[in-house]
């Protein structure tokens, strides 16, 4: 078998990566994943602000990723419907309920992703 050009590893894993997070972040979703891109990246902002112990307003979060305001206040409005994002004030952050199951379920899966892509970016 001819070997693949790095970038091909790179852009699977980012494909994959992707995918695994939709599945985690945004589990009631799974059927539109690719058609709700704004969805997941606001989602994943949320996610990793939350982690980081700095959540952040709506309007930041439109200027960090690039989306309008209007757009971010719809997805949020319904990530909170789905509980995989609550409001607290003024900011978004994860549910403690939601970052538990992200920690046990997902780990694993997103560790041997990045294990695999290693190890053919290595060869």
């Amino acid at each position: 078998m001819p070997q693949l050009p790095k970038r091909y590893y790179l852009a699977s894993l980012w494909v994959e990566l992707t995918r695994q997070l939709h599945k985690t972040l945004a589990p009631d979703l799974q059927s539109r994943f690719g058609s709700r891109t704004g969805i997941l990246l606001i989602d994943t902002a949320v996610f990793v602000a939350t982690v980081e112990g700095r959540p952040m307003t709506a309007t930041r979060l439109s200027t960090s990723i690039g989306i309008p305001r209007p757009t971010v206040d719809r997805h949020l409005r319904m990530l909170c419907r789905n509980g995989t994002v609550e409001r607290a004030g003024q900011v978004y952050v994860t549910p403690a309920k939601q970052l538990d199951r992200i920690a046990r379920q997902n780990y694993r899966a997103l560790t041997a992703l990045v294990r695999t892509t290693s190890e053919n970016l290595s060869r």
